[in-house]
């Protein structure tokens, strides 16, 4: 555990056509990034601070970049990876 600060990077070693939901529970913004290095746009939102992001026809390692955190607060941030279809 540590401080996560405005420009870390976490690499998520992901594989095609995954789905890749990422929730969050404070207000910092991210943005997702392929191994092409195009970003990922959310496919869809839920209502409990979840994004879905779908891989397509890339594999390797995804960035998940940390664009800000608020001021001398803790994020929490969850990420969950699947093949195929379903719901959290």
């Amino acid at each position: 555990m540590g401080r996560v600060n405005v420009g870390d990077t976490f690499l998520l070693s992901l594989a095609r056509e995954q789905q890749l939901i990422i929730e969050r529970k404070t207000s910092h913004d991210y943005s997702v990034q392929a191994p092409n290095g195009q970003h990922l746009e959310v496919i869809q939102r839920f209502p409990n601070n979840q994004n879905q992001y779908w891989t397509g026809n890339q594999s390797g390692d995804f960035r998940v970049n940390v664009a800000s955190v608020p001021q001398g607060m803790q994020i929490d941030i969850k990420f969950c990876a699947y093949t195929g279809e379903g719901a959290l």
